[in-house]
């Protein structure tokens, strides 16, 4: 990929970048024990990798379910099993390094949008965020979910903007079927967000952008073959997750308060000796019967589900961040009105996957782990309006470093 190419100086920023990210990692290990936060989910991709490991294939002593959840985190966890046994420290240890991995490369990323300054904020930001730093020690998807999704976009704004080879291409539709494999909703943004980089880089030749596009999901459905040939082959049907259904009951029913909300026990009941898919199945029907009958109440939990997304997530590190970097927000918000530097490329990064997953939490359901994903966006973003600050900031280093050189 000759058509990747960074200074030194870059490169040596992202080092370091990624030694802070390493280091706030390992200070966040020493003074925070972990607590899970997200309660059966650690217990239940802890069973799976136990009998990946052992040769069992993916299944749960924990649930029953053999297609609920999707497998590339426990497939992650039972390969660090293999490599240094069953210990929370080296699945720690090495959610740490790929986090700071992700911070380097976020970096590079930011700089190919960004000024040299304004994309050093944000890969700082990255690497210090306490909500990435968080899940460091957590047992959850999100450890993987963000690198990958940051790995997603330096596949696809590394290479130079003369067109878009089909190289990196490959990478970005593995990357693409991996996403998938951690979590489902990445599909929407992911594949929204690859189309329309393409695009940016190959206008207004059409037939590239088709092209290429069809390349990047053929290779995302070749990643994923294998998961659903297998779905097909012990529940009959080539699903993704068979869960879909469950999740938006469990935002869609009488009982509904706009976060996660078990049915009403009549419901319940329904689902006594149905099968896997029978069971999604029925819960997909009662709560879209549901939503006919009552209608009003289904766009009366809205406004609370949008609460629940977005609102805090009563931590007092991770809502003070996200009140500190607003005004970043709001002066990058700004600046893209403006149509400054690469506004379309950022604009796509930071403002897509948050309509998006706008969307998904509405019709489905959503709680503050949920737009995780869009924090990589908001912090170009905030590096995007730290841009305004750029001058300023120049301007004053010119003058210390001339009154430096005056009195030496």
């Amino acid at each position: 990929m000759n058509d990747i190419v960074f200074s030194r100086k870059q490169i040596a920023i992202a080092i370091l970048i990624g030694l802070l990210a390493l280091i706030a990692r390992g200070i966040f290990f020493l003074m925070y024990s972990s607590h899970p936060i997200a309660g059966g989910d650690p217990t239940a991709f802890w069973s799976y990798a136990q009998a990946i490991a052992s040769g069992q294939g993916f299944r749960s002593t924990f649930e029953p379910w053999l297609a609920d959840r999707p497998p590339l985190y426990s497939y992650f966890l039972a390969g660090i099993f293999l490599l240094f046994g069953e210990s929370k420290t080296a699945v720690f240890a090495v959610q740490a390094v790929l986090g700071a991995l992700a911070a380097s490369l976020f970096y590079l990323c930011a700089s190919r949008l960004l000024d040299d300054l304004s994309s050093v904020v944000a890969g700082l930001l990255f690497a210090i965020l306490p909500h990435f730093l968080l899940f460091t020690q957590q047992i959850l998807t999100e450890a993987i979910y963000i690198p990958l999704w940051v790995f997603l976009l330096a596949s696809l704004l590394f290479p130079n903007k003369n067109g878009v080879s089909f190289k990196p291409l490959l990478v970005t539709g593995i990357l693409l079927g991996l996403l998938a494999l951690v979590r489902r909703e990445a599909v929407l943004p992911g594949s929204l967000i690859a189309v329309l980089l393409i695009w940016l880089r190959t206008r207004p030749d059409v037939k590239a952008v088709v092209v290429r596009s069809t390349f990047v999901f053929t290779i995302a459905g070749l990643v994923l073959l294998p998961w659903l040939a297998r779905n097909y082959r012990l529940l009959g049907r080539p699903v993704l997750s068979s869960s879909a259904g469950v999740n938006f009951m469990v935002g869609n029913n009488p009982l509904g308060n706009g976060a996660y909300t078990p049915p009403p026990p009549d419901w319940q009941a329904q689902f006594q000796g149905l099968g896997e898919l029978e069971r999604d199945q029925k819960a997909w029907d009662l709560s879209v019967q549901w939503i006919k009958g009552n209608l009003f109440d289904f766009l009366h939990l809205l406004p609370k589900k949008f609460a629940v997304l977005w609102g805090p997530a009563h931590n007092l590190f991770l809502d003070g961040t996200d009140l500190l970097l607003i005004p970043l927000y709001i002066l990058g918000l700004f600046r893209l009105t403006l149509r400054k530097q690469d506004w379309e490329s950022v604009t796509v990064i930071s403002l897509l996957p948050a309509l998006t997953i706008t969307m998904i939490g509405l019709i489905f359901v959503g709680g503050w782990r949920y737009r995780l994903m869009v924090y990589p966006g908001l912090l170009l973003l905030a590096g995007y309006g730290a841009m305004r600050f750029s001058p300023w900031v120049s301007s004053m280093m010119r003058g210390i470093q001339k009154n430096l050189n005056a009195h030496t």
